[in-house]
């Protein structure tokens, strides 16, 4: 496994500190600890490194990153019999980077208020209402292919009701951290609360103020074989000893999976207890249905709960503008059209690649936006990459009503270019089944997918291509030939940097350097 230390690095340093900042916090209940989906519980409360699972944003916010789409999400189970806990949120994916808000409520009803009298106990004959609740402004995004980054803006609220000055509010921030060495490997960092106590406290009515436990969580997800995932976190709160949490997800079939795993819980500050937890997903095109049991081993009859979570997920159309189709036949020089060269106005005189993407605009090849621009330095998604490549040479094709991926829904747009760019071995899936349509394209990404497209055959490595490209990386057979058919001429004397995201004007020079455009344009 080729493990950037660098990132590595980073990781340990922030688990480092967050662990120091933690000693002098306060201790104090939040709400949002219970805030994630059934799945996650099913599988020990596991949820720090569910990278684009719209029910574990709330526990670590970089989870939002790769969300391929709209969506919605809701949970609800009933606490020690006499506390409902729900929450509902939405989330969706922008070119600035996924944003969503979310609500987690929990309440209970007819609690009886007391009096000492005589030094007995009795009651008073009134009741009231407790209230706990929080507002989630999430927002996370992807700053490289394998690295993204999450905020969750908090703000709670509690409550007696019939109690004077019996209300609190309070605000707090998470953040997140979501690393992808490998595409089987995901491996998750967030830290909940991390404002200081002295400015991030709840305040109650009567003048008094609790404090919001910080929280560290490191998690980790693994997929050994397509259909089984492995999942592991471990949790650190100041005066509580480390939690361990772990689970197995088995995809029996394609709509069903199972799981089962085991949550540790602290009881002292150096003492916890293991529970178990076990559970079912279906899936139906976009929506997801979760269930979990959780059994507590020393609450079993009061605390153990059942837990239900519904979701739907809206793959959305990229904006990227639909290309013309482009017919298979090569023609003669003479038989060309007149080339109209089409200019942009965010593609000024002088840009390096204004040639290329003026003349394959002119061609229909790419085209820009409806406000006439191209916007040359937006990245590019994987759906959008194969989409354009399927319709090169085969021009727009139907929905088929079917999908080789659990994460493309078969109405989605781009399903059938998927599905054929699958099918021509120019892009693959990843092990779990997934396409992760809306996922940027890397630069190692895109030279392999387009070196494929226009038949470039994998080089044998004899020297290095760049510099930062090393011998054994997995992209540098394509990487060496593209660079001999002067696919990359644009970076010679430049470091190649594999992981940087693909541009829509990298994607344009690289095209107009194929045998395939090249026919198109009449030249050699």
């Amino acid at each position: 496994m080729n493990i950037n230390y660098k990132h590595l690095s980073f990781t340990f340093c922030i688990l480092s500190f967050a662990l120091v900042c933690s000693i002098a916090h306060a201790t104090a209940l939040d709400p949002t600890r219970v805030g994630i989906g059934a799945r996650s519980i099913a599988l020990g409360r596991t949820s720090a490194a569910f990278d684009g699972d719209i029910s574990a944003l709330f526990v670590n916010p970089a989870n939002a990153a790769d969300l391929p789409g709209l969506g919605f999400d809701s949970m609800y189970t009933n606490l020690s019999e006499d506390i409902n806990y729900s929450f509902i949120g939405v989330a969706r994916p922008y070119d600035l980077g996924t944003f969503g808000l979310a609500y987690l409520g929990a309440g209970s009803s007819g609690f009886q208020a007391t009096t000492i009298e005589s030094g007995r106990v009795v009651g008073t004959g009134q009741s009231f209402d407790y209230t706990s609740s929080v507002l989630n402004f999430i927002y996370g995004k992807n700053i490289r292919p394998d690295l993204a980054v999450g905020a969750n803006l908090k703000m709670f609220n509690k409550g007696f009701g019939w109690v004077s000055n019996s209300s609190g509010a309070g605000y707090d921030l998470d953040l997140g951290l979501i690393w992808r060495p490998k595409k089987e490997l995901t491996v998750g960092l967030a830290q909940q609360n991390t404002l200081p106590a002295s400015i991030a406290r709840i305040k109650w009515g009567t003048g008094l103020e609790e404090g919001i436990p910080f929280n560290t969580k490191l998690g980790l997800t693994y997929l050994p074989r397509e259909n089984i995932l492995l999942a592991a976190d471990l949790d650190y709160s100041a005066n509580s000893p480390l939690a361990l949490h772990g689970g197995v997800e088995w995809q029996v079939l394609k709509w069903l999976a199972i799981r089962a795993g085991l949550d540790q819980q602290a009881t002292s500050a150096s003492a916890a207890i293991t529970n178990y937890c076990a559970g079912v997903g279906f899936n139906y095109q976009d929506m997801h249905f979760d269930y979990a049991y959780y059994y507590d081993t020393i609450l079993a009859e009061t605390n153990s709960a059942h837990y239900f979570s519904l979701a739907y997920l809206f793959c959305e159309p990229a904006p990227l503008p639909k290309p013309v189709p482009v017919p298979e036949a090569s023609p003669t020089p003479e038989a060309m059209p007149q080339l109209k060269l089409k200019s942009f106005s965010d593609v000024p005189w002088g840009y390096w690649a204004k040639g290329p993407i003026e003349e394959l605009a002119g061609l229909n090849i790419i085209t820009g936006y409806p406000n006439g621009t191209f916007k040359p330095d937006k990245t590019i998604t994987r759906a959008e990459l194969t989409t354009l490549l399927v319709k090169l040479k085969l021009g727009d094709l139907k929905l088929t009503g079917i999908s080789l991926f659990q994460d493309v829904n078969p109405g989605y747009w781009a399903a059938p270019y998927i599905d054929k760019a699958v099918e021509y071995e120019w892009v693959t899936g990843y092990p779990d089944n997934t396409f992760q349509a809306r996922k940027n394209v890397s630069r190692a990404e895109g030279i392999s997918i387009m070196a494929r497209f226009d038949n470039i055959q994998e080089a044998l490595v004899e020297e290095q291509p760049f510099s930062d490209v090393r011998f054994d990386f997995w992209a540098a057979g394509y990487i060496s030939a593209a660079e001999q058919a002067g696919l990359l001429d644009y970076l010679k004397g430049r470091l190649f940097e594999p992981g940087k995201p693909l541009t829509r004007a990298e994607v344009a020079e690289m095209l107009y350097h194929t045998k395939f455009v090249k026919a198109r344009l009449g030249k050699r």
